[in-house]
């Protein structure tokens, strides 16, 4: 048995009391690798690591940790905010185009799951997204929206062939074609991240797990 078993929750937790927000995906990466050296000193962290198999893949951070090894996969999506926070400012992007961020956030998970058969001691995985974007925790606001089988609101579960409504439109979902298929069941639970006290400045936090 690990005498300290790795756990992301706890990094996050107290991530969140040093950094409630983040210029970028780039930045919240660099901030969640070094928060989790804090933690585990022991384990060796890998920022974009490319495994042999299969081709073409960065996984966000890798944790080579207790014999074992950890992709984590990291999605930051934003609603336009400028803010400044302790003589910092930031000036967060409106990424849009929610409906793609959703296939984009399960994307990820489908990814994990082919990892843990080709990447040489995998124990587990985690996807973690983070956002300020409501659509993203909230379901979706009419019926038989063409995204609908990748809405990730709050309870969502997500499992099996998951793909596009007939009517979703050619170029809005090029190069996201592909049906997205899930052998595990996963039942998304965002909570609060943080709240920085201005319009667009609650931020919250889901995290699934991937094991063989």
């Amino acid at each position: 048995m690990i005498d300290n078993p790795f756990d992301i929750d706890r990094c996050l937790f107290s991530l969140q009391k040093k950094r409630p927000i983040f210029h970028s995906e780039a930045d919240f990466q660099f901030a969640l690798s070094w928060e989790i050296k804090s933690h585990y000193p022991d384990a060796n962290v890998r920022l974009e690591y490319c495994p042999s198999i299969p081709p073409n893949v960065h996984i966000d951070i890798l944790l080579f940790y207790c014999n074992e090894t950890i992709p984590i996969e990291l999605k930051y999506k934003t609603a336009k905010l400028t803010f400044s926070l302790d003589n910092e400012d930031f000036n967060l992007k409106n990424h849009g185009a929610q409906d793609l961020g959703k296939y984009d956030f399960l994307k990820d998970v489908q990814r994990l799951e082919d990892l843990s058969s080709c990447l040489s001691g995998f124990s587990k995985g985690y996807t973690v997204w983070l956002t300020n974007d409501t659509s993203y925790w909230n379901p979706p606001s009419r019926k038989n929206t063409v995204y609908e089988a990748f809405s990730i609101h709050q309870s969502a579960q997500k499992h099996g062939c998951m793909e596009w409504l007939p009517h979703a439109g050619a170029g809005t979902i090029k190069g996201r074609e592909k049906p997205i298929t899930l052998n595990g069941t996963y039942v998304i639970n965002w909570r609060n991240y943080s709240d920085i006290g201005c319009k667009k400045g609650i931020f919250k936090y889901a995290t699934l797990t991937v094991t063989k």
